[in-house]
């Protein structure tokens, strides 16, 4: 470390992603077991490898209503108890959620402090980014569904999130707000 900051290959090795579990899974397999692990044993196991950052993916989202929502809320509780309170835990909607879907779901997520909900919306809805800033603790992010620095820019003069990292000329540019 220098001064305080990690290298970005002690920060790969700490973060964990949906291709990660596949290839964990993959992996453990090969070795001649076979994993089924619930949600909160993975993210246990993931820790005790050194994934203290862990992104998850939403399954469910407006089409499937309360129930769906629920399974999104149920999601962040397992892997936030089977963590505890120093593990940063991150999820993804895949741009698949309408407003008044988001709303809900962080209102009953922010007890377990997520880290950030990214895409929670398709990147032309920046309305619905800006109202959900407005509506929730949870930190808003978005990036890979942004294609340069300008409209980034415009996303976080807007107040439309609280971050955004995105790939222009084969550079990582991170802007934070």
């Amino acid at each position: 470390m220098d001064g305080g900051r990690e290298s970005a290959d002690q920060h790969r090795r700490s973060v964990f992603s949906v291709g990660m579990a596949r290839s964990y899974a993959q992996h453990e397999f090969q070795r001649g077991r076979l994993v089924c692990l619930e949600t909160g044993d993975l993210a246990a196991a993931l820790w005790k490898q050194g994934y203290t950052r862990q992104k998850w993916f939403f399954a469910h989202g407006p089409g499937e209503g309360p129930d769906g929502l629920m399974k999104n809320v149920a999601l962040v509780k397992q892997v936030r108890t089977a963590l505890g309170d120093n593990a940063e835990i991150m999820f993804d909607a895949y741009s698949g959620w309408n407003l008044d879907y988001a709303i809900a779901w962080a209102k009953l997520a922010e007890p377990y402090r997520p880290r950030w909900i990214e895409e929670a919306f398709h990147p032309e809805k920046m309305d619905s980014f800006v109202e959900l800033r407005k509506k929730t603790s949870i930190p808003v992010a978005t990036g890979e569904h942004l294609y340069g620095r300008w409209e980034a820019y415009e996303y976080l003069k807007a107040g439309a999130i609280h971050g955004c990292v995105l790939c222009q000329e084969n550079k990582i540019a991170t802007l934070l707000n």
